[in-house]
């Protein structure tokens, strides 16, 4: 994934004690350092084990800062909180989604005799993850005349 506002983050390591006991995981979100979400995976991991939790991109939006921070526990003590870089989200840009010509209709004379005169609309509907306030449009009219 990457950090832009239409994809998840991913806050993972390799988890270990040096016991090599069993590990749960504790792990917080914070958004502009703040925090936003703790969360406890008690599934007892083993040791050396891959862990990776998910933030989903529903709960990021651009220009917001986010870091995790994690640590574990062995059953009898628990590590040092372990932060990570902090992460901003990048604006996704807007898509297309559907392009069509809508109209192919002779003007010349109001009847279709023929095309001698032929305006062309073209539509389209975007969508941008971030708002619309950064969606620009314009509409143009082209005409040909044989």
């Amino acid at each position: 994934g990457t950090n832009r506002s239409n994809q998840d983050l991913n806050c993972f390591d390799t988890i270990s004690d040096p016991e090599g006991n069993s590990l749960n995981v504790t792990l917080r979100w914070f958004n502009n350092s703040v925090l936003t979400l703790t969360l406890d995976y008690n599934n007892s991991y083993a040791n050396a084990s891959s862990f990776n939790a998910v933030l989903n991109s529903g709960n990021t939006t651009k220009d917001q800062n986010w870091t995790c921070s994690m640590r574990f526990y062995d059953g009898t003590d628990y590590s040092t909180w372990v932060n990570s870089t902090n992460l901003t989200i990048l604006n996704t840009g807007p898509q297309i989604n559907q392009v069509f010509n809508s109209s192919m209709t002779d003007v010349s004379n109001g009847l279709n005799s023929g095309p001698l005169s032929t305006s062309i609309i073209i539509n389209f509907s975007a969508y941008d993850d971030d708002g619309t306030a950064d969606l620009n449009h314009s509409t143009d009219y082209i005409t040909t005349d044989t």
